[in-house]
C-alpha cells in the first residue's frame, strides 16, 4: 500500500512539458518548475522507459506521459511565421490572417489537441510572447508569460495552474 502511495506521489510531482524550439521559453518554464520542486519528465524517456515502441506515435508518447505525470504544460510559442493565403482573405478577417505573425509549431498545436482530448484538466497551455492564435483554441483561458516585469505573476499564475491540476506543491513565495 505504501509503495502506492509513493507512485502516486511521485506521479504528482511530475510534469511534461511540450515544446518548439525556443529553448530560452522552455528553460523559462522548467526554472519555474524546478523551483516548485518537480520533476520534469522529458520526451526522450518517455519514449525509452515507458513506450513499448521504438519509434512511437506521438499518442502513444503523450499517453504514457499523462500516465506518468500529474500535468502537461504545452508551451505556445512563435516559431514559425504565418498568414492566411491572400485568395482565401476576405473583408472581415482579423489582422493575424492578411499578415504574418508568430505562430507556434503544427507539432505543438497538434500536441495541445491530443493533450486536452486525454486530460484537459491536467493540461496548461502557457503563451510566450506575441503569437497568433489559432481557431480550435479561441475562447479558452491560457497563461501569457513574456512581459518584463512580470516573472513574480507569471510564477504565481502557474503555480496556481499547477496546483489546480492536482500537482504536490511547496507553499508559494510572495
Amino acid at each position: 500500500m505504501k509503495e502506492i502511495q509513493n507512485r502516486d506521489d511521485s506521479r504528482k510531482r511530475t510534469v511534461y512539458v511540450v515544446y518548439g524550439r525556443d529553448h530560452i521559453a522552455c528553460e523559462t518554464i522548467h526554472t519555474h518548475l524546478k523551483a516548485f520542486n518537480l520533476h520534469l519528465l522529458e520526451k526522450d524517456d518517455v519514449v525509452a522507459k515507458l513506450t513499448k515502441e521504438t519509434s512511437p506515435f506521438v499518442g502513444d508518447i503523450l499517453t504514457a506521459a499523462f500516465e506518468e505525470a500529474q500535468a502537461i504544460i504545452v508551451l505556445l510559442t512563435g516559431e514559425d511565421r504565418v498568414r492566411l493565403r491572400e485568395q482565401f482573405w476576405e473583408s472581415h478577417d482579423a489582422r493575424y490572417e492578411k499578415e504574418f505573425w508568430p505562430q507556434s509549431g503544427q507539432d505543438q498545436i497538434f500536441e495541445a489537441g491530443y493533450a486536452f482530448g486525454i486530460s484537459p484538466d491536467r493540461t496548461i497551455l502557457v503563451q510566450i510572447g506575441h503569437v497568433r492564435p489559432f481557431s480550435d483554441i479561441a475562447g479558452r483561458y491560457m497563461l501569457h508569460f513574456g512581459n518584463p516585469g512580470d516573472e513574480k505573476a507569471d510564477r504565481r499564475a502557474l503555480w496556481r495552474r499547477l496546483e489546480k491540476a492536482g500537482c504536490i506543491l511547496p507553499p508559494l513565495d510572495s
